[in-house]
């Protein structure tokens, strides 16, 4: 048995009470969420904003733009069985979705482009742009949910069906909520300041996505060296005490 965050005991087969509370408790968790949030926020950006940008900036027809929002979830459909598979390989999760969250930051501010890249508009370089969008929110998508249940059992969670349907629900929650304020919001939004000024807005919050999770695994990695280069326990310095304690695992 192992002990989970409040300090409750749970039994290795997944056994005990198990709250969501308990669950946000665990750092990796939230980073893990925020990951799943971006995600559906480029689901609800692409689907409400993305056509009537290419009609007004390529005078693009409807069917030209939901030929290219096929292409987006094309790449996503594809790309999300290969995304697990590199998950569960010794790449590992954490490093995929690096990875997803990396490949989106970049293909999001050449859709529009953004404002701050100096490219002018391009129907190709948007459509191109697109693609590689979906393949970063798919990497990403897959990655944050393997991530999560991975994490809760090193926390000593199991693997049992209560934790699976709370994880499943508390993921679902966190992107509807995303795609739903994505969808309702989004026009509004990018009407007042523009598609390329709102790509920049939605590429800054990818990208301090990014830096949490790059901090994230760098910390990570240096708690575990930490631990198993100090082979006297007894000489760890005490004032490292609780920054290792509050590192995520």
């Amino acid at each position: 048995s192992d002990r989970r965050p409040g300090g409750k005991q749970i039994s290795d087969n997944g056994t005990g009470t198990v709250s969501y509370s308990s669950i946000l408790r665990v750092p990796w968790v939230l980073l893990d969420l925020a990951v799943s949030f971006v995600t559906a926020l480029m689901w609800g950006w692409t689907e409400s904003a993305l056509p009537h940008y290419m009609k007004i900036a390529f005078n693009a027809s409807a069917s030209v733009s939901g030929l290219v929002l096929l292409l987006y979830m094309g790449v996503y459909t594809f790309t999300s069985p290969f995304a697990g598979l590199l998950s569960d390989s010794r790449i590992g999760a954490r490093c995929m979705s690096v990875i997803g969250v990396t490949i989106a930051l970049c293909a999001c501010s050449l859709v529009g482009p953004a404002s701050i890249i100096p490219l002018r508009p391009s129907q190709q370089l948007t459509i191109s742009a697109l693609a590689f969008l979906g393949m970063g929110t798919s990497i990403s998508a897959i990655s944050a949910m393997a991530d999560v249940i991975r994490t809760l059992n090193r926390h000593g969670f199991g693997a049992g069906e209560e934790v699976s349907a709370l994880v499943s629900g508390l993921i679902q929650l966190t992107m509807s909520a995303a795609y739903g304020t994505s969808m309702t919001g989004t026009p509004a939004v990018v009407a007042y300041l523009g598609f390329r000024l709102f790509t920049t807005i939605v590429a800054a919050l990818l990208l301090s996505v990014l830096i949490a999770l790059v901090v994230g695994n760098v910390l990570t990695f240096a708690r575990h060296r930490s631990w198993k280069l100090d082979f006297k326990p007894q000489l760890r310095n005490p004032s490292t005490q609780y920054f290792w304690a509050i590192v995520p695992k």
